[in-house]
């Protein structure tokens, strides 16, 4: 992956977040991000690079799963528009302090607005 920070058109100041992330319990926040060729949203903590397909709102860990299983050609992040169509409670949780985890995973390729 490359290490421009992609926004997909996204409110630059702001991240998603569905809960905290039962691996890293309390320090870890599961984030909302978008799947560069499928567009499908998936969840993933940053701390432990574990994701999801649906988040684990029940703290349970069925299947562990890396970003790169679920998004192979990497991530952007999604626009508030993206994440109000989950239907989920989602969190707003400030980019600077997630993006120094999230620059290299990032994909360099989708247009940066």
């Amino acid at each position: 992956m490359g290490s421009s920070l992609s926004t997909n058109g996204s409110d630059k100041q702001w991240l998603y977040s569905a809960c905290d992330c039962p691996v890293c319990f309390d320090s870890g926040a599961v984030l909302l991000l978008r799947a560069s060729s499928s567009g499908r949203m998936i969840f993933f903590c940053p701390l432990c690079g574990v994701a999801w397909r649906e988040p684990p709102l029940d703290r349970r860990i069925d299947e562990i799963l890396s970003l790169e299983d679920l998004a192979p050609n990497g991530v952007t992040l999604p626009t508030a528009s993206e994440a109000l169509t989950t239907g989920l409670d989602l969190t707003t949780v400030p980019l600077k302090v997630w993006v120094r985890f999230l620059e290299d995973l990032l994909d360099p390729r989708s247009p940066a607005e």
